[in-house]
Parts: structure tokens; C-alpha cells; sequence
């Protein structure tokens, strides 16, 4: 599993992109 860090960095990539298609 990822640390703490690493975990949040991966998910606010995924989110990011996730929020970008939605928002365009």
C-alpha cells in the first residue's frame, strides 16, 4: 500500500483528472 503521502499525491492526480473532464 502506499504511505500517507504517496496515497495523496496519487489520488489527487486520478481526482484532478476526473475534475478536469467533468468541468470541461
Amino acid at each position: 500500500m502506499y504511505p500517507n503521502k504517496e496515497q495523496k499525491l496519487y489520488f489527487a492526480k486520478t481526482f484532478g483528472c476526473i475534475r478536469t473532464k467533468y468541468l470541461n
